[in-house]
């Protein structure tokens, strides 16, 4: 896990990006921000011969594959089953309602709390590691970027 998350307008982190890397290979990017133009949740999964990109607010997916001959296979696709919150939810009243197991155990909801906890302290411990000079040049970065805006 490698993590860095940034206060730009609020004392607390409004903008983050973690890294997560699989013992086979696989590389995932988590992106989440409150402060860009738009409210942004993705997650990017990238392998020897496979790349997915997924919007979690907009519901959709591309995703590309190695093809024969060293082409690539794009496709794309919008499903409201990307809404990762409401079928969490769903599945919760199902599993109430129907007495069933739901679709992720405890048990893989103790790790993904687990991998969340370690972003959380890389997060941390970098921004206890950097934090009066990040923030100044954050800083100045804001102020010329908003002199720069009023001007035009």
């Amino acid at each position: 896990v490698s993590a860095v998350g940034l206060p730009v307008v609020t004392p607390l982190i409004d903008l983050a990006n973690a890294r997560l890397e699989f013992p086979g290979g696989a590389i995932v990017n988590l992106n989440a921000s409150r402060v860009s133009e738009r409210p942004t949740r993705k997650f990017r999964v990238f392998s020897q011969d496979f790349y997915a990109s997924v919007d979690l607010i907009q519901n959709r997916a591309e995703l590309f594959k190695r093809g024969p001959n060293a082409g690539i296979h794009r496709s794309a696709f919008e499903d409201d089953n990307l809404d990762a919150l409401r079928l969490q939810c769903e599945d919760f009243v199902r599993c109430v309602r129907d007495k069933a197991k739901p679709l992720v155990s405890g048990s893989d909801g103790v790790r993904a709390l687990r991998i969340a906890k370690r972003i959380r302290d890389d997060i941390s411990e970098r921004n206890i590691k950097y934090p009066t000079s990040f923030q100044k040049d954050l800083n100045r970065s804001v102020s010329e970027i908003r002199e720069n805006t009023a001007e035009h």
